[in-house]
């Protein structure tokens, strides 16, 4: 039962952490450069 269960559900739960996890990645980065952005608009003033 639960090897059934982890080889119909595993791997697409396995991919979908994994998109998940590098998609939260890409959101930080994009926060981070935003940010510095922002904080080099404000030193520009």
């Amino acid at each position: 039962m639960m090897l059934e269960f982890l080889g119909q559900f595993g791997l697409p739960f396995l991919l979908a952490v994994y998109l998940f996890y590098r998609f939260e990645r890409r959101i930080d980065r994009l926060e981070n450069i935003l940010h510095n952005e922002a904080a080099q608009e404000r030193r520009n003033r």
